[in-house]
């Protein structure tokens, strides 16, 4: 039990127990029963806490591979599960090559840009359609009829187009890929 050492009125040093009530013993029995300061409640609580979660925020911080900007997603990457319980419910992450590829193979597809409008007419990749990551949601159904239609999702940097594909999925579409950002695009892009 957490105790402190304070002067009585008289002069005498007693312990006291961490709620006030007066502990009989003999002085000098414990060794903090110096003048030096004891901690209070609210410092020992605090330092439980850096003890018992600075671990694992430390953790959370610098325990797991940090997204690479620069990195080449292989092609072997597995695909990223859906909320559905279809086992076909998934995306995969491409590279803007692979991407490409799938563009020139002469198979059809949508080319679907989640960005912000404004993001959009400063510069698309071209025959895509705009359906701001906001709005997925409500507008697939409508803008999106084909539940198993290829659909490469791209937005800036690869966040929006992420969460994008995992709403689709989530919708049921099943032939969703992640083609990341824009500015990972090298083919060039139009403006309007």
């Amino acid at each position: 039990m957490f105790r402190q050492v304070i002067q009585g009125t008289h002069g005498d040093r007693s312990r006291r127990s961490f709620k006030g009530q007066r502990i009989q013993g003999t002085r000098g029995a414990c060794p903090r029963e110096s003048s030096a300061p004891s901690r209070t409640p609210k410092k020992l609580m605090a330092a439980c806490l850096v003890l018992l979660l600075g671990p694992s925020l430390l953790a959370g911080c610098f325990g797991g591979e940090a997204p690479d900007a620069n990195r080449t997603p292989s092609s072997e990457e597995a695909p990223v599960q859906g909320s559905t319980n279809s086992p076909e419910a998934q995306y995969r992450r491409i590279t803007a090559a692979q991407a490409r590829d799938m563009m020139d193979s002469g198979d059809p597809y949508i080319l679907l840009d989640v960005r912000s409008v404004e993001e959009y007419h400063e510069g698309y990749i071209a025959n895509a359609i705009l359906i701001p990551h906001a709005e997925i949601k409500g507008r697939a159904a409508g803008e999106l009829a084909d539940l198993d239609a290829t659909i490469l999702v791209y937005c800036r940097s690869g966040v929006r187009s992420s969460a994008a594909a995992h709403d689709l999925v989530a919708l049921g579409y099943t032939g969703v890929y992640d083609m990341g950002g824009i500015m990972d695009w090298p083919y060039g892009t139009v403006q309007d």
